[in-house]
């Protein structure tokens, strides 16, 4: 099984047959009611990976901008680094924990999820940012070309500095940044239909048995 199209390409490259499917969406346990009260999120493990400094680099570039960071300690020296320049931006609140079942409320209070990442295979936080009602705006993470597909935010092209130009003009423009942000619900409503994914999951079972 594959979860994107992407990686079925890479499966049948490589002679190995596979069957796509995408995640089934565990319901969220009650309406969005959080008023959008932050402008840009990043939520993420503190590994080198996802480079958090670079959403510090876009906080520091957006003085005037609402940042939230919530940033798990994995890798010690690099997590210190982060929350030690982190205390030094006024425009920033740095959360390193949050309980599982209070993740959801921050993507709700937020306009725009911010992935800086490396390399994803399916991002939950895309999806969690979609069940917000919130607008992406990704470095370089794109999975099977969703952001332009459903119009759900901006992907910067792998340029730090295209980045901060994204987040200026997606904060800019009230209406096109609605739009994005519907667009990412659309996403999640349409990608992760559970009855569809469900049937293709079965399916791939039911032909895996049969070879």
């Amino acid at each position: 099984h594959s979860i994107t199209r992407d990686q079925a390409a890479v499966f049948r490259r490589r002679g190995m047959d596979c069957t796509f499917y995408r995640y089934r969406l565990v319901p969220r346990s009650g309406p969005r009611v959080a008023k959008k009260t932050i402008d840009l999120l990043w939520i993420s493990r503190c590994h080198p990976i996802k480079r958090p400094h670079l959403f510090l680099d876009l906080a520091e570039a957006l003085p005037e901008t609402r940042c939230r960071m919530i940033c798990p300690c994995e890798e010690r020296e690099l997590w210190n680094s982060v929350a030690a320049r982190a205390s030094k931006l006024p425009n920033l609140e740095f959360i390193e924990k949050v309980p599982y079942h209070e993740v959801q409320e921050h993507y709700d209070a937020s306009e725009i999820f911010v992935n800086t990442s490396t390399f994803e295979g399916f991002p939950n936080s895309f999806i969690q940012a979609g069940l917000g009602k919130t607008a992406l705006l990704s470095l370089c993470v794109d999975p099977d070309g969703m952001i332009a597909a459903f119009g759900s935010g901006v992907l910067a092209g792998e340029s730090p500095s295209a980045l901060v130009q994204a987040a200026k003009q997606m904060l800019s423009g009230q209406r096109k940044l609605a739009e994005m942000q519907e667009g990412n619900a659309r996403m999640v409503a349409e990608w992760l239909d559970n009855t569809s994914n469900v049937e293709r999951f079965l399916s791939g079972l039911k032909t895996a048995g049969e070879g």
